[in-house]
């Protein structure tokens, strides 16, 4: 606490009106709210979620940025999405490598290895049978993962915590 109390004062953040007054702290920033909502806040020349742990953060940077914490979006598909850009990457890309190289070798070759060329050997393209197996095993577990933090992100009580 660096100044008196101020009792003509409310600060308007609180969960309950109960408390009154108002004064000046030293703050430890504790982010509670997905990073994109603090995206447009700056702390030494970068992003406030870019910042080192551990930066000394003035008053007036407090300031800014406890507006947008304090009407952070509720749990939404969309806040979900715009937090988890990772791992939508991680689904994308597992999506990408099934569609372009496991699914058409299965299509074309089938998953066998009764299947014989002229030559005697297994007809499966360059990568082989087991490229649908993997890139299928990869997909669905992106898939798994993707949905199962969704569910929980969107079920889960209370504000939304940042990972």
């Amino acid at each position: 606490m660096t100044s008196a109390v101020n009792f003509d004062l409310n600060f308007g953040l609180w969960e309950k009106q109960k408390y009154e007054g108002y004064f000046r702290v030293e703050w430890l920033v504790l982010k509670d709210v997905p990073n994109h909502v603090l995206m447009k806040v700056q702390l030494n020349q970068k992003s406030f979620p870019r910042a080192c742990d551990g930066d000394e953060v003035a008053y007036n940077e407090v300031c800014k940025m406890s507006t947008p914490a304090a009407a952070a979006p509720k749990r939404t598909v969309l806040a979900y999405i715009q937090d988890n850009t990772g791992w939508g990457f991680n689904l994308v890309v597992s999506n990408i490598l099934f569609w372009l190289t496991g699914f058409p070798i299965y299509r074309d070759y089938g998953y066998s290895n009764v299947h014989y060329n002229e030559k005697g050997g297994i007809a499966s393209g360059g990568e082989g049978s087991g490229v649908f197996v993997i890139t299928l095993v990869l997909m669905l577990i992106c898939y798994l993962v993707y949905f199962g933090r969704m569910i929980s992100f969107l079920t889960e009580k209370g504000e939304i915590k940042a990972d």
